[in-house]
């Protein structure tokens, strides 16, 4: 889902961000801590994504994790990895500290 799809989050959504119950999530807009509004005829609840970042920050909780999985914005684990870089990490030609790795190391267990 991007944000072109839907401007809005669900309180399980919301839940699941904020790593909380969604009763939680469901009282703190019952109290007016979390801005939302009630779909017509089912009375589920909703809340803009720009009110849930309001929310999050204002309760420490990091606001990427909103962008992380909603695709909303990029993390640098996502950022496509160079070709030499790739051919390297797949062949064990490079260790992760720069070193060479042993040949035939690579997938072996430790132990």
């Amino acid at each position: 889902m991007n944000m072109n799809e839907r401007d809005y989050l669900t309180t399980g959504e919301i839940a699941g961000l904020a790593r909380c119950s969604q009763q939680t999530v469901i009282r703190e807009i019952d109290r007016g801590n979390l801005k939302g509004y009630r779909m017509p005829g089912s009375g589920h609840r909703r809340v803009l994504i720009e009110d849930v970042r309001i929310w999050m920050r204002s309760h420490g909780i990091p606001e990427d994790m909103i962008d992380n999985e909603f695709g909303l914005d990029q993390s640098e684990q996502d950022k496509p990895v160079p070709d030499m870089q790739q051919t390297r990490l797949v062949h064990g030609e490079q260790g992760r500290d720069g070193g060479d790795l042993p040949k035939g190391s690579v997938g072996k267990k430790p132990w």
